[in-house]
């Protein structure tokens, strides 16, 4: 038979901590831990990480064939740093850099020659 056992719980918002607490009959104590994560908090964020990802990438895509990064407007051929449809001043390379080094115009020209 086990002694007395003492517990301590914490609890907010489906988050948990536990501690129990149990005397042994040889005189000696165990002690139990318990972290508890609600399923909602779990589901968030194996959620949240592919849609970052998604982001991300349809960002980094833009930036490199030279759209701009709101709404996704081709800049080919502007003279002013910012998009005419949504307003969005551009911080980075012109344009002509960027259409320069594109991979498809360099595709392009290799198979011209």
């Amino acid at each position: 038979m086990s002694g007395p056992t003492k517990s301590v719980e914490k609890f907010f918002l489906g988050f948990g901590f536990q501690i129990r607490i149990r005397d042994t009959p040889q005189g000696r104590s165990s002690r139990m831990h318990r972290f508890i994560l609600p399923m909602w908090f779990t589901s968030l964020m194996l959620v949240a990480y592919p849609i970052v990802a998604l982001v991300r990438e349809t960002r980094r895509r833009r930036r490199r064939h030279g759209f701009c990064l709101k709404c996704g407007y081709n800049r080919t051929g502007l003279f002013e740093p910012r998009c005419p449809e949504c307003g969005t001043p551009f911080g980075d390379r012109s344009t002509d850099e960027i259409h320069k080094a594109s991979p498809r115009q360099t595709i392009r020209e290799m198979t011209d020659l």
